[in-house]
C-alpha cells in the first residue's frame, strides 16, 4: 500500500522557516504546500527551496485545504494566535520552541488540540 504524503504549510520565512523548508525538501513523504511571510518575495525565496507556493496571508495558508499540518516558525510572542487558528481549522501543528511565553496560552493550545483531535507538537528541528 502506498503511503500518503503529509502536506505542510510553513508560517515564517526567517532562519527557522528556511531550515524547516530545507529539511522537508529531503523527506520523501512530506510535501510543503505553502510558505507564509509578510513579504511575498521573502515567502517566494523560501518556497523555492521546497517547491511550495508563496503566501503573504497566513490565514489563507492555514485555511488552504491542501495543508494537513501547519509548521509555526514565527516569533514566540505570536505563536498562540497562529496555533489556535490552525487548530480551529483542523490542522495538526508543529511549533518551534518555546511554544509560548505564558502558561495559560500553552494550556489553551493543548486544550484546543485535544478538542480538535489534532496533534500539537513542540520541538526544535
Amino acid at each position: 500500500m502506498a503511503s500518503r504524503k503529509i502536506r505542510i504549510g510553513i508560517l515564517g520565512a526567517g532562519a527557522m522557516g528556511v531550515e524547516h523548508a530545507a529539511a522537508y525538501a529531503h523527506i520523501p513523504d512530506v510535501e510543503v504546500v505553502g510558505v507564509f511571510a509578510r513579504d511575498l518575495e521573502r515567502a517566494r525565496s523560501v518556497a523555492d527551496i521546497c517547491g511550495a507556493q508563496p503566501f503573504d496571508d497566513a490565514t489563507a495558508l492555514i485555511q488552504n485545504d491542501a495543508a494537513d499540518a501547519i509548521d509555526v516558525c514565527l516569533p514566540s510572542t505570536i505563536h498562540h494566535s497562529f496555533v489556535m487558528t490552525a487548530l480551529s481549522h483542523a490542522k495538526h501543528v508543529f511549533c518551534e520552541t518555546p511554544l509560548t511565553l505564558r502558561l495559560d496560552e500553552a494550556q489553551q493550545m493543548r486544550d484546543a488540540a485535544r478538542r480538535a483531535g489534532r496533534l500539537l507538537q513542540v520541538g526544535l528541528l
